[in-house]
């Protein structure tokens, strides 16, 4: 043999990442919350195709997803000082909510400028889609890179997935005839 197998040493280099949580909120709550925010505030159009996409807040008149994007921040803050050993901490966290109801979905997509993202799954029906994360690297160009460049998450009802801000993702399409419920953040650090 040319070379020592037990000399071999492994270092992940510029990875990314999803890491995920339960946050403890009520969900029941937070369906309610959803469907008054889709009733009083009129929808944007982003990436999603069909569905409600509320508009963007910071704190608003909600109190479960105002104890929900507490929690958030908290676990956010967690993860970048207990594992990426960064001095950072939150910023600034915006939200929105997003129900997608049957044949809806989001293309694929970044948030641009936010330090970390997340989603947070309220409701999660049977058939009605996944979070799919695609590798942006430039491995993803090469035929190796390629094979290992799209991962499926399949969610849970009340788990917060964060992953890094520049990470191309999108939801697939519901084939359910009940509604997907998330909420999603924009998370800016200092």
């Amino acid at each position: 043999m040319y070379f020592k197998t037990d000399s071999i040493l492994y270092n992940n280099i510029f990875t990314d990442y999803l890491i995920s949580t339960e946050i403890d909120v009520d969900l029941n709550k937070l369906v309610e919350e959803a469907y008054v925010i889709e009733d009083n505030e009129i929808g944007i159009d982003k990436t999603n195709v069909g569905g409600y996409h509320s508009p963007l807040f910071e704190e608003a008149n909600f109190s479960e997803f105002n104890r929900l994007r507490e929690g958030i921040i908290a676990f956010s803050n967690h993860h970048l000082f207990n594992d990426l050993n960064v001095k950072y901490t939150v910023d600034r966290c915006s939200w929105w909510v997003n129900i997608n109801g049957f044949k809806d979905s989001m293309e694929p997509h970044i948030h641009t400028d936010a330090d970390l993202i997340g989603v947070f799954y309220i409701k999660v029906p049977e058939d009605s889609g996944y979070l799919q994360l695609m590798n942006n690297g430039g491995a993803a160009y090469t035929k190796l890179g390629r094979l290992n460049s799209v991962f499926k998450c399949d969610t849970l009802p009340g788990r917060f997935y964060l992953m890094p801000g520049h990470m191309w993702h999108l939801v697939t399409t519901n084939y359910s005839h009940e509604p997907r419920i998330t909420a999603a953040y924009n998370l800016h650090i200092k």
